[in-house]
């Protein structure tokens, strides 16, 4: 124990980054949170699906979106995101956006919010990428 305190006293600075980087990592999370976007992972998002609480929104290229996207899920096109923002509204459903990577499905979701849509918004972790790895089903058109 003597020999850690000894290491920790010598090497101060690597500790202050240790729990500023974890600081900054919660604080992230929590405030995504307080703005109502949700980040879930693969398994969340069927679980959400099979309870009929979200109306999943692909946001990738069409052509990407015809190579393989989750069932039930309509193709978004982010340039006209405010075509989709009165039908998202009247949902009973919230809002899941995904993406190839989840990037990009953060930042659609952070502008669903800014645009008044009240019911939370989720994002899809890692994306169609995730998706595809976990070995999830999806359909073809």
């Amino acid at each position: 124990m003597t020999e850690f305190m000894d290491f920790a006293v010598r090497n101060w600075y690597l500790f202050v980054a240790l729990f500023f980087f974890i600081g900054w990592l919660l604080a992230a999370d929590t405030m995504q949170r307080r703005k109502g976007i949700i980040s879930v992972d693969a398994q969340k998002v069927v679980r959400l699906m099979n309870d009929n609480a979200v109306q999943v929104y692909d946001i990738r290229s069409h052509k990407e979106y015809q190579n393989g996207f989750i069932s039930g899920a309509k193709h978004m096109d982010p340039a006209s995101l405010d075509n989709y923002i009165t039908e998202i509204q009247k949902s009973k459903k919230s809002p899941l956006i995904v993406c190839a990577r989840g990037a990009t499905a953060s930042g659609i979701a952070a502008k669903l919010k800014k645009s008044g849509v009240e019911a939370d918004v989720y994002a899809l972790a890692g994306g169609m990428l995730k998706w595809t790895e976990d070995k999830l089903p999806t359909v073809r058109k």
